[in-house]
């Protein structure tokens, strides 16, 4: 029968490696599989059979392909092309249509690393090994590098040193792990070279066993170091336990036989290793052992025993029959030395608040072996030179607020990261005497003993009102914050200064505010300057004004009215300081000793046999100093400061003078006396008093309180 070309239907059906038929393409059609898959071409005939089949890729036949499917598996890129079959009868011979085959490639992604390499510690002259294990598609590639630099011929997933040294100490190990996806780097692992220390014996700390016969036969006499004696166990499966002085790394051991019954030698045992004596790690198993003679020792080299251990123990089967014996066991080996543990923090840095302009320190405290490094760390970011267990900003900014402080510590054991510590910076608010933008009294008496003269700046002028219930009022330019005052007693009549008061404040001359109360004031001098702190007052305002009472009589009078303060609120309010610790030049006793000048009692008080002396307070951390009070004691006002000077220190070394006063007094006993500085010292942690006391060859004081900005 003839095969009629124009009957014939051509056609390529195209199957996935699956074996399922997705589409019946007639004439041209387009195939896309990706790599790895599998394709079956067929060509479906009409005419007269037998027919015979010969495929074609791009027009070339293929060998072999020659009935009338044809399949690819597993397809490669190299397969791509375009498909014909040519089909022949005893009539004629006829061609397909064409099938295009486009063959995608599979993205590959690199491969991830499961299990990084680990830091290893050895003795020198001992090998170490690095591994890596990675997953991921396709064949994988490996590169080890030592400090970044390839290894040449270090290309498997695990790379080993044969013999180390010293030298290669600190060396960082890392490896590139690769396939036809892209590479990835391992994390650096470091290797650690303790220098090898010649092979010893080992003299047991102590030693146990499961059993023994009695001292004639006990385990002392394992390591008694004569093998005529032995240790003998009433038992065919037993141990002994071995430990030594300080970490070792075993190397070798002799075993020596006892004076009879061959059958009681060990024929096997596991020797372990352990450091609590709790967890135990298998460094060697033998069996098939026999000795030959009697008293005969045999050495065992250990292959290789990288750790070192505290604790060594032997589990024994004997040869036969129920009894163990031994007449000799000696350990030898290496001791090392092993790196300290990573320092612990004791005290982690503290949040330090100060004002703009002050010093900063923050510090830490560490415990654990050898010696430290420190790095400070600002934001996470290493501050260069900041390299010891305190750091200090000399000088600080608002720009510095907020800003995290924290510190690496390392020893040769490693490194310990402590807490974020902040900072916060507050902006100066200097104490500033304000100048009266006009002023008003309830009286005076004309110009020469007038209002005005309240505010001169002269002590040898004075304010004069014939009563004694009298007020003075003062408006400023601006709100502000009334911190202190100071108030000068005027030339004559001590009974005309002012005996108590009511300080109140306002903004519009109608409504006022009080601010404090204060009563039973004296002055013991004349022309004596006193001041007073308001304890507290975040109000700001335009209008203050003073209700007195004179001490007694019908006139009140005063040389100088001063007031101090801020044009906005405080960022930091005062606060008292509280000693950590407190010194004196001397004392008088318990009774009349320091710690009574800091423990809030008026009643009680410090006192030192000599007109000249000091007392010293230390904080734990540096304050700035704003005001200081000092209170007069129960008797003898010559005993009383009559001058002194103020000083600071951060090290009670190098002293730095605050303020120094000269002709002082007190009005009556048990009083305080507030002084207030213009300027907030510069922060310090330890400030001193350096008195002279009014007459007389003792100096006393009741109480002494410091405050400042927090």
């Amino acid at each position: 029968m003839q095969l009629v070309t124009s009957r014939i239907f051509r056609s390529l059906l195209a199957l996935i490696s699956a074996g399922i038929l997705f589409a019946n393409i007639a004439h041209a059609s387009a195939l896309a599989v990706n790599v790895g898959q599998s394709v079956k071409l067929a060509v479906s005939v009409q005419g007269s059979a037998p027919f015979t089949y010969q495929w074609r890729k791009n027009g070339t036949a293929i060998s072999g392909a020659t009935s009338a499917t044809y399949t690819i598996n597993p397809v490669t890129a190299a397969d791509a092309a375009t498909y014909t079959v040519v089909v022949t009868n005893s009539v004629a011979s006829t061609a397909s249509d064409s099938a295009v085959l486009t063959v995608n490639a599979v993205v590959v992604a690199a491969p991830t690393i499961t299990n990084q390499p680990a830091s290893v510690t050895v003795t020198a002259g001992q090998p170490a090994s690095f591994s890596v294990a990675a997953s991921g598609s396709g064949n994988f590639a490996y590169q080890w590098l030592k400090n970044g630099t390839a290894i040449s011929g270090a290309n498997s997933a695990t790379y080993t040193i044969a013999s180390t040294s010293t030298a290669d100490s600190g060396s960082r190990y890392s490896v590139v792990v690769s396939n036809s996806g892209g590479p990835v780097t391992s994390n650096s692992a470091t290797l650690s070279v303790n220098a090898a220390i010649s092979l010893a014996q080992f003299t047991p700390l102590s030693f146990s066993a499961r059993g023994e016969n009695g001292t004639a036969e006990g385990l002392a006499k394992l390591f008694d170091g004569q093998t005529s004696t032995k240790w003998l166990d009433f038992s065919g499966t037993t141990w002994v336990q071995i430990v030594v002085s300080s970490p070792a790394v075993l190397q070798a051991y002799s075993l020596a036989s006892a004076n009879d019954a061959p059958e009681r030698d060990p024929a096997s045992w596991t020797l372990s290793g352990s450091n609590d004596g709790v967890t135990w790690t298998v460094i060697e198993t033998r069996s098939g052992q026999s000795w030959s003679s009697r008293y005969l020792s045999r050495d065992f080299v250990v292959p290789v025993s990288s750790a070192a251990y505290t604790r060594f123990r032997f589990d024994f089967q004997s040869t036969s029959g129920p009894i163990t014996q031994l007449a000799e066991l000696d350990l030898y080996g290496t001791s090392v030395t092993l790196p300290p543990a990573a320092p612990t923090i004791t005290n982690q840095p503290a949040a330090v608040t100060v004002t703009a302009g002050q010093p900063a320190s923050f510090s830490v405290a560490a415990s654990g072996s050898g010696n430290f490094a420190y790095q400070w760390l600002k934001n996470g970011t290493a501050i260069s030179g900041a390299n010891s267990a305190t750091y200090t900003i000399a000088s600080t900014s608002t720009t510095d607020s907020g800003s995290r402080y924290s510190v690496v510590v390392s020893n040769s054991g490693g490194s310990v990261t402590s807490n974020s510590a902040t900072l916060s910076v507050n902006a100066a608010s200097t104490l500033i005497q304000l100048t009266p933008l006009s002023v008003s009294a309830r009286g005076e008496n004309g110009t020469a003993e007038g209002l005005a003269k309240l505010f001169d700046g002269q002590t040898s002028t004075k304010w004069l009102d014939f009563t004694s219930t009298t007020w003075v009022q003062i408006t400023v330019a601006s709100p502000t914050i009334l911190q202190a005052y100071s108030l000068t007693s005027a030339n004559d009549a001590p009974e005309r200064d002012p005996a108590s008061w009511t300080l109140s404040g306002s903004n519009d001359g109608v409504t006022w505010t009080i601010i404090e109360t204060r009563s039973g004031q004296s002055w013991s001098s004349r022309y004596l300057s006193r001041d007073f702190v308001v304890p507290a007052s975040s109000t700001a305002y335009t209008r203050f004004r003073f209700d007195f009472q004179a001490s007694s009589g019908a006139i009140t009078q005063l040389a100088e009215l001063e007031l101090f303060g801020v044009t906005s609120k405080p960022t930091a309010s005062i606060t008292d300081f509280v000693p950590s610790s407190y010194s004196a030049r001397g004392q008088n006793g318990p009774a009349e000793g320091i710690a009574q000048l800091f423990d809030g009692q008026a009643a009680t008080k410090w006192l030192d046999f000599s007109a000249t002396t000091w007392v010293q307070f230390n904080l734990t951390s540096p304050r700035s100093l704003q005001v200081y009070t000092l209170t007069s004691a129960n008797d003898f006002p010559e005993r009383d400061p009559a001058s002194w000077t103020l000083s600071g220190s951060n090290d009670g070394t190098t002293w730095t003078v605050i303020e120094t006063r000269a002709a002082q007094s007190w009005g009556s006993r048990f009083l305080p006396r507030s002084f207030v500085l213009t300027t907030p010292s510069a922060a310090y942690s330890r400030f001193r008093f350096d008195f002279q006391s009014t007459s007389g060859p003792i100096t006393q004081l009741a109480e002494v309180e410091l405050s400042g900005a927090p």
